[in-house]
């Protein structure tokens, strides 16, 4: 009753009120325009409306007609004026469209109309945001507008489609109010910063552009505080390679010798390095575990001075040694490096001197890390300052991806890899330790981690049941009750890893090795040589859906299935 008669008449008395109340608005505006911009002032264009029938848009005009030497109109960033993105940022360019309303060319509610050009681009689903009126304000709009990318406009715009109703009409029309007098979500068209929706889908060659994998971007607006960051005995710094500084820099050891597991990050080895440790290595088995047996042999034979260890990808892979690391504390220090097991409900914090943490791993931080002191010694930070350099160029990076992601411009994505790059260079060059920055203290006490325990969680769970291929090993299994994955780790043949990354980095699915073998580990004997040769990571953070994890599965099947034939 509603879609088919009610919201029709609404359309009408509310365009002619809003021409007679507007009148002397639209009066002022057109008068600007012509003094501004010339003639002519209403900017007309053909655009596709109800069922794709063409009708003509009216709207006031907000660019002026430059041309270049041979006679063409400038590029639009160019013949736009600061009186047109005036206009453009308070909408006062839409009312004309008021009249298109009027006529029934279109509805204050419902997709926005776009250009003609557009038509051969629309995937099947997409065509239905013209099974209605287009209008002057829609469900993008509100959630995003020109911020979102096509496809999450064309998605909102389908959905709104599915659930038209009075009442969602008057939630849309009210907040586009509330977002016009505050001026959110405006990223103006013609400024360069929006990319058109052909070129975007030519980008994409005609897939959903979705790109799994990478580093992380600026996230969606944070509006509520969820945590308290304030531990006891807890210091908090830049980089996990700074907190095992910190650690190294307090303790005082006559011989210095360390035990550290063959499977790790450069980035444990080096600090150790700098001080001229005398480092030995226990193996890791392809489980990702650590013999027991193995172990305790390597500690008697090796009498070492610190001990560091990993669980690893969210599991507790050391809980077969976690006994017996806690009746050898009296003689060496413990370090547990608990980055890649940090979410867990149960986390343990008992069994090491020293618990370390690298935080950006797990959400969009530009820098953090902590160090849990069970000792007596004292880690002074007070007189350490921020990495403003890192934290500044993490932030670039941060931006320039997000901007990517909207827009889908190549440049942007070589734009933003060289950031990251810049910023692992200037974090690598600076062997200062640094305190974690304000701007990541506040960041994150607006993380809701429970929400993030239970997206990651449940995309890994979904791999788990779905990834059954001969030609994949999965090293940890079932998560254990608590438990909260960093990635989900897989171990396929080394002669084929490459091609395997690259098959699905053609499908914007970007698989990390995460720790690359550090070229003076001489571990040629260990199992855990086997792990660097094989492991490969699927992100399955909270940035992805169960949509995402089926779109992984599905081109990793594609992947052996054309291995297969090629045998």
């Amino acid at each position: 009753m509603y879609k088919k008669y009610i919201k029709r008449l609404l359309d009408i008395i509310i365009s002619l009120l809003g021409l007679i109340i507007l009148s002397p608005v639209i009066i002022i505006v057109a008068i600007l325009v012509r003094v501004n911009l010339g003639s002519p002032i209403i900017f007309k264009q053909k655009r596709p409306g109800k069922d794709e029938k063409i009708f003509t848009l009216y709207k006031f005009r907000s660019m002026n007609n430059k041309k270049d030497e041979n006679g063409n109109l400038l590029p639009d960033s160019e013949r736009l004026t600061r009186f047109g993105k005036f206009l453009r940022n308070t909408s006062l360019d839409e009312l004309p469209e008021l009249v298109n309303i009027l006529r029934g060319d279109m509805s204050l509610v419902g997709p926005r109309p776009l250009v003609i050009e557009y038509l051969p681009y629309y995937k099947e689903e997409e065509k239905h945001r013209h099974d209605v009126r287009p209008g002057l304000t829609g469900l993008a709009q509100v959630n995003g507008r020109n911020t979102l990318n096509w496809d999450e406009r064309f998605e909102l715009d389908v959905e709104y489609v599915n659930n038209i109703s009075f009442i969602n009409d008057l939630k849309i029309f009210l907040k586009t109010i509330y977002k016009v007098i505050k001026k959110e979500d405006i990223v103006v068209c013609g400024t360069g910063q929006v990319i058109d929706f052909d070129e975007y889908r030519k980008n994409t060659k005609g897939k959903k552009f979705d790109e799994i994998g990478s580093d992380f971007c600026l996230e969606e607006k944070h509006n509520k505080k969820h945590n308290k960051i304030s531990y006891e005995n807890v210091v908090f710094l830049d980089s996990g390679r700074n907190a095992i500084r910190l650690i190294l820099e307090n303790i005082r050891l006559e011989e210095k010798k360390v035990l550290l597991p063959s499977f790790t990050c450069s980035t444990v080895i080096n600090p150790f390095e700098e001080k001229d440790y005398n480092i030995d290595y226990y193996d890791i088995n392809d489980k990702l575990l650590v013999d027991e047996k193995e172990f305790e042999s390597k500690v008697n034979s090796f009498k070492p001075n610190i001990i560091v260890v990993h669980p690893y990808f969210g599991n507790d892979t050391i809980k077969n040694i976690r006994n017996y690391l806690k009746t050898i504390k009296n003689n060496i220090y413990i370090i547990e490096d608990v980055t890649q097991f940090l979410l867990n409900d149960n986390l343990d914090l008992s069994t090491a001197h020293f618990v370390i943490g690298s935080i950006r791993k797990w959400c969009a931080v530009p820098d953090g890390a902590f160090v849990k002191n069970n000792t007596d010694i004292k880690l002074d930070v007070n007189n350490l300052s921020e990495n403003t350099d890192f934290v500044e160029k993490q932030l670039q990076a941060f931006r320039k991806k997000a901007d990517y992601i909207k827009s889908m411009r190549p440049n942007l994505k070589e734009e933003y890899l060289k950031l990251y790059k810049d910023a692992k260079k200037v974090l690598s060059d600076n062997n200062q330790i640094h305190i974690m920055s304000s701007y990541t203290k506040q960041l994150l006490t607006y993380y809701d981690f429970e929400i993030i325990k239970e997206k990651r969680r449940k995309n890994y769970n979904y791999l788990l049941n779905n990834l059954k291929f001969k030609n994949i090993d999965i090293p940890l299994e079932n998560l254990s009750s608590g438990e909260t994955p960093l990635y989900f780790p897989i171990l396929v043949d080394k002669d084929i890893r490459k091609e395997f990354q690259s098959f699905l980095a053609k499908e914007n699915i970007y698989l990390p090795i995460v720790w690359p073998k550090y070229e003076k580990l001489n571990i040629q004997s260990y199992k855990s040589n086997e792990i660097y040769d094989k492991i490969i990571c699927i992100p399955c953070d909270q940035r992805y859906t169960e949509k995402d994890m089926e779109r992984i599965v599905v081109n990793i099947k594609k992947f052996f299935n054309k291995e297969i034939k090629n045998g």
